[in-house]
């Protein structure tokens, strides 16, 4: 939301300026819940709260090379640090304009290599124990139909009770 179409479909390597551009979205989706808050009565606001920390920090990396706010470790919202794995998952294991899908076991292996850096170790027990239902789902649902509520209910009923946090 709030970047170009010609940055975000760009089937090439985005250049500097491109890439500074695609980062400016955690920001803009904070802005906009921000703004939402102040414009209508939030009942929830623990639950608001979540929404802008994984708006704002599902870039932030474990090792502090991330974006927006340049946080490390336990300072990125534990939301945030959820969703960065998912975030991650997603976008290797769905086809892109710039990349074909990878299969699960690539993926995983992808996720596992990044511990310590991208994501806290203590995370990964957890999305391992949740990885099978994730590829069932992906190789189930195409691409294009991904994105719907009722893939997402599917998602949630299918992932095994246990430790992600």
């Amino acid at each position: 939301m709030g970047i170009p179409d010609a940055i975000v479909k760009k089937p090439d390597r985005l250049t500097a300026e491109e890439q500074a551009t695609m980062q400016l979205y955690p920001q803009i989706g904070f802005n906009i819940l921000e703004r939402l808050r102040q414009d209508i009565d939030i009942h929830d606001t623990l639950v608001f709260e979540m929404a802008k920390n994984l708006a704002l920090s599902h870039h932030e990396n474990w090792d502090g090379s991330g974006y927006t706010q340049g946080l490390s470790g336990e300072s990125i919202p534990l939301v945030a640090r959820i969703m960065a794995i998912l975030d991650v998952y997603d976008g290797l294991a769905s086809r892109r304009c710039h990349m074909e899908a990878l299969p699960h076991a690539q993926v995983v292996d992808t996720v596992v290599t990044l511990t310590g850096t991208k994501f806290a170790a203590s995370r990964m027990e957890g999305c391992l124990q949740v990885s099978e239902p994730f590829r069932q789902i992906f190789e189930a649902t195409p691409d294009s139909e991904r994105s719907r509520p009722q893939g997402q209910r599917e998602l949630v009923a299918s992932i095994p009770e246990g430790p992600l946090a």
